[in-house]
């Protein structure tokens, strides 16, 4: 970050589709990419990261360590967090042994104000909040598809826009990503939950349908754009207006882009925890601390933690220490 030939390093806590993904870019640019890993550790440690792109390419990606535990350097200059915002998951704690006086904290998560958590924990640091508007998936241990899209939004949190956005803009763009950089992290972050919290719970409630699938439904089409509409209302309120052509943006977009499996529907098929609260939960709580009336998000919001329930309860029983060892 200092001189022209100094080689930044970054952690990559989360090394899933979208951190292998992303870290494998920061580490064609130079960057000394390190990686925690849970379970896919022994796979990336002997064959790497292979990344298959449609309209990038293929490459093979090898972090510069791999850890199962996080590393307690201080060293990094930045930590990417791109693990699931979930409720039983203290963020904070996971992290908190890597970060050194000089890391940046980049999270590439899904929600809305995800980020105070770890302001409140770190605030002499940096927070740079980050949308990945991408479809990545990881099929199986040390493989990530990358099936379309890619583009990155930065910006410092709760808002401006200091070096570390920038830095990290022009090596993403250097590996070929379209990387903007934005003032208003939290306006843009309300601009993905159009797309992220109709199609995400929908995706799940209505047998698992992919978004071609969705898209071809005159009702569950009708029903995306009920619950946009819902959001714009949502966002207006929340002093965070948005354009009205948001909402067929989307629409063409996701009419454009191959079959794709949301996240949630992703973490649903393999009976992993999904990100309710996170995607939903936020939205429905200022709904209700508003008094506006959102009928649609308040009843995928209250089916989708239903169906979570069943998703949660080993890894309570195992937090707990309730369950059988």
């Amino acid at each position: 970050m200092a001189a022209n030939n100094y080689a930044p390093s970054a952690l990559i806590v989360g090394f899933g589709a979208i951190g292998g993904f992303y870290g494998s870019l920061l580490a064609r640019q130079g960057w000394n990419v390190d990686a925690l890993c849970r379970g896919n550790a022994s796979v990336i440690r002997e064959f790497g990261m292979q990344i298959q792109s449609p309209s990038a390419g293929s490459w093979n990606f090898h972090p510069r360590h791999v850890f199962t535990s996080i590393p307690a350097s201080g060293e990094y200059d930045f930590l990417l967090l791109t693990v699931k915002v979930l409720d039983h998951l203290d963020r904070a704690a996971l992290i908190r042994p890597a970060v050194g006086a000089r890391t940046a904290i980049v999270l590439i998560e899904n929600g809305l104000y995800i980020e105070d958590p770890i302001v409140s924990a770190f605030p002499e640091n940096a927070v740079i909040s980050a949308l990945a508007f991408v479809c990545v998936t990881q099929p199986e241990p040390g493989i990530v598809e990358h099936q379309a899209y890619g583009r990155l939004v930065l910006g410092d949190y709760p808002g401006g826009i200091g070096p570390g956005p920038r830095t990290l803009q022009k090596a993403f763009q250097a590996g070929g990503i379209e990387c903007s950089i934005t003032s208003n992290i939290i306006k843009a972050r309300w601009g993905k939950c159009v797309w992220n919290s109709s199609f995400n719970p929908i995706s799940v409630l209505a047998g698992g349908r992919d978004t071609r699938q969705i898209m071809n439904n005159p009702e569950l089409r009708q029903l995306v754009i009920e619950v946009m509409q819902e959001i714009l209302l949502l966002a207006a309120a929340d002093g965070n207006e948005l354009d009205e052509r948001i909402i067929e943006r989307n629409l063409t977009d996701t009419d454009h882009m191959p079959p794709y499996a949301t996240s949630m529907l992703n973490d649903y098929q393999h009976r992993r925890p999904m990100e309710v609260d996170a995607i939903l939960g936020t939205l429905i709580r200022f709904a209700r601390a508003q008094n506006l009336s959102v009928p649609r998000l308040e009843t995928l919001y209250k089916l989708m933690l239903s169906i979570n329930e069943t998703m949660l309860t080993p890894i309570i029983a195992r937090v707990s220490g309730s369950g059988k060892s």
